[in-house]
């Protein structure tokens, strides 16, 4: 697998990236954005990794290791 493709801006955040393959991805760091109007996430990947701190999204899809790694 190719490794994907990111943006980065001045400050070394990752705004983007895209992953290539069998399943096509762009991903987008929203919290680099400040807008309180942006959508509501519609799904959440990798949740075994989520911090226990961290409240799952109410009503976005939750998905596990899709990378099947």
């Amino acid at each position: 697998m190719r490794s994907p493709i990111t943006s980065f801006r001045p400050v070394d955040s990752t705004i983007y990236w895209i992953r290539e393959g069998q399943m096509p991805l762009l991903g987008i760091a929203v919290g680099n954005f400040v807008d309180p109007t942006f959508p509501t996430p519609t799904m959440e990947v990798h949740i075994e990794m989520r911090h226990g701190w961290v409240a799952p999204v109410v009503g976005a899809e939750q998905l596990g290791n899709v990378h099947g790694t």
